[in-house]
């Protein structure tokens, strides 16, 4: 796994503390960021026919726009944490390998296809493009979105949010749309470490 710097910072804090002296047992690095997640399943068309509603996906795509806080934190008070930043690319980049490996129940199987932040005028979000997944085991399983700051590097609720019905999406092989939101159920999150707390959506064949 990769050493941040923001983690490192943290470490070298405990070093020059004391806290990881010889003899002594070593504390885990404080982490910054973490995830939010998102549970999709059948809408009312689709009813329980799911082989017929995820089938053929080879792709999940899911939007969060950042929130206030976090267009702040982006935009304004921590800007060398963007996704092109001194202190964001390498956190980007870890939580690439991450986000389809950490230790949450229900979790879905899968890999990150890519990450992409988008920081504009009108435009404050992230896509998260994910592949190997198994249609079959798609319904219910939490897709885990980030890196987001927590709360404690952010100073404010590090929340993000679902628009629009494409902002969890699958797609086939060649690229084409299969699925997407029929109606949202809970569909504003908050960073942290547990994957408690998804926001969760109905799909509808498309």
């Amino acid at each position: 796994m990769i050493m941040t710097r923001a983690r490192a910072t943290a470490l070298t804090a405990l070093v020059g503390a004391g806290l990881l002296s010889s003899g002594c047992k070593e504390d885990p690095v404080p982490e910054t960021h973490g995830f939010t997640c998102v549970e999709v399943r059948p809408g009312n068309a689709a009813g329980s026919d799911v082989a017929a509603l995820f089938g053929g996906t080879t792709e999940i795509r899911v939007t969060v726009s950042y929130l206030d806080c976090l267009q702040d934190f982006y935009v304004n008070t921590n800007t060398a944490y963007a996704q092109d930043g001194v202190d964001g690319a390498p956190i980007f980049e870890e939580w690439a390998d991450r986000l389809c490996e950490e230790d949450i129940s229900g979790r879905l199987e899968c890999m990150v296809n890519s990450i992409n932040q988008t920081l504009s005028t009108m435009v404050f979000n992230m896509t998260v493009s994910y592949t190997g997944i198994d249609p079959l085991k798609i319904e219910g399983r939490k897709i885990l979105i980030g890196p987001l700051p927590l709360e404690s590097l952010a100073m404010c609720k590090p929340d993000v949010r679902l628009i629009g019905n494409n902002a969890v999406s699958g797609y086939d092989a060649d690229g084409a749309l299969l699925w997407s939101i029929e109606s949202f159920e809970v569909n504003q999150g908050r960073a942290d470490l547990d994957g408690r707390g998804c926001m969760t959506v109905s799909a509808v064949r498309k």
